[in-house]
């Protein structure tokens, strides 16, 4: 199968079913808001390119990804006066959930000390032989789609502090939650985070001192998450690491290899020590540039076999089929079942350039959408410069739902009105 069939999935195949009949009573109301409309044809042209697909079997399955989300979309239109309303009970919501998760995320990053990687659910990139630490993922796939989920908790919880709330249960929440986001060693995420933080700060800019206490809470969860990985590689029986060694790679892969602090190697060492040594040290001493060369490979080879002709330039190679047409072209760089590794780009390579300018202008549209309130902008930011470390839809349901539920719940009240109303 091209799609595992996860937990997430099957809760975004159950809203949309659930959300067809407020679909059918508001139907009208629906398609009479320019936001529908935007969103619809840009849905219409992905399910189009079904036709001209090189991977019928991932093309169907896209497909009924793409609809089910858009199902999910037209219902939380639907309900939009009651999304409103319940706003702020889904933020306090989803702030406790994410906290949950992050409390589970320190549980499988001590348990990936002493128990293996199929007991803690630990990835196959996330156990404690990769860097000497554990990298925790809870239920997600991997680090980065942990780190991913959890940009809005700590983006809305660093707002929260810069409006000057003075509850401490905020601070302690965004301590904990930028703590597991270093703790996932996920750069993407991190980087996603900090493009929001700078929306934030354009926005809240005048409140100074409060944005010295995010810069010290940042500051100490960044130090506890190299404290705690430090310790986690001492503690772990089947590995040769030191407190120093496992901070000073940590650093090294976060900052992509700039700030290097790593020990030199002893060059005197018997053959009998050095096999020893090798058996039981971590995979990796630092950063990892394969992770980030393959990206920049795979991005490189969509962009060359986009520019294969005009059809091609103008439709795309149709839904799903990104991972086929590539290997066609290349077919020892890059394997039929495989990604892009950035949204923007596969949207490109798959749908052309008439259906990448319909999902930018679905991303402009809900810039407008939500102007009159900006906070929102730090998380769709965050999202879109995540997207071009990931594609898929799989990996990324959380975003559409997430942007649905802004799109919808940040508007007026009252019921749906005339098309020039949005």
């Amino acid at each position: 199968m091209y799609f595992e069939l996860s937990i997430t999935m099957l809760y975004v195949a159950i809203m949309a079913l659930a959300s067809l009949p407020s679909i059918w009573r508001h139907i009208r109301e629906i398609m009479a808001s320019r936001m529908v409309w935007v969103v619809t044809i840009f849905v219409l042209i992905s399910i189009m390119s079904i036709f001209w697909t090189m991977n019928m079997t991932r093309g169907i399955l896209t497909v009924g990804v793409t609809g089910m989300l858009y199902a999910v979309f037209l219902g939380a239109v639907a309900e939009r006066a009651r999304l409103h309303m319940l706003m702020s009970r889904i933020i306090r919501v989803y702030i406790g959930s994410a906290l949950v998760m992050c409390g589970l995320a320190l549980v499988q990053f001590f348990a990936g000390i002493w128990l293996d990687a199929s007991t803690t659910l630990l990835c196959a990139g996330c156990a404690a032989e990769q860097f000497g630490f554990a990298r925790p993922n809870v239920f997600l796939i991997e680090p980065q789609f942990l780190g991913s989920a959890l940009l809005p908790a700590a983006l809305l919880l660093t707002r929260q502090v810069v409006l000057g709330t003075k509850d401490w249960r905020m601070r302690t929440a965004l301590f904990i939650v930028m703590t597991v986001l270093v703790l996932t060693l996920s750069r993407g995420a991190l980087l996603a985070f900090i493009a929001g933080l700078l929306v934030l700060w354009v926005i809240y800019r005048h409140e100074v001192r409060r944005w010295f206490l995010c810069a010290g809470l940042g500051i100490a969860s960044l130090g506890c998450a190299l404290i705690l990985q430090g310790t986690a590689a001492v503690l772990n029986p089947q590995i040769n690491e030191t407190f120093r060694g496992a901070v000073a790679k940590s650093i090294h892969q976060l900052t992509m290899g700039v700030v290097d602090v790593r020990e030199a190697v002893p060059q005197e060492q018997s053959i009998e020590a050095t096999q020893q040594n090798k058996d039981s040290e971590p995979h990796f001493d630092g950063y990892v540039a394969e992770s980030t060369d393959a990206r920049m490979t795979r991005t490189g080879l969509a962009l060359r076999r986009w520019r294969v002709d005009v059809p091609t330039i103008l439709f795309g190679v149709g839904i799903g089929s990104a991972g086929m047409a590539i290997h066609e072209m290349f077919p020892d760089e890059l394997g039929a079942r495989e990604i892009v590794q950035n949204e923007y780009v596969e949207v490109l390579l798959e749908r052309g350039i008439i259906g990448f300018t319909g999902f930018l202008a679905v991303l402009g549209g809900l810039f407008v959408i939500t102007r009159k309130r900006s906070w929102c902008f730090a998380i769709i930011t965050a999202f879109m410069v995540q997207w071009l470390f990931f594609s898929g839809y799989p990996n990324a349901l959380h975003i559409y739902l997430i942007f649905s539920l802004l799109a919808v719940a940040t508007l007026p009240r009252g019921q749906l009105g005339p098309a020039t109303r949005y």
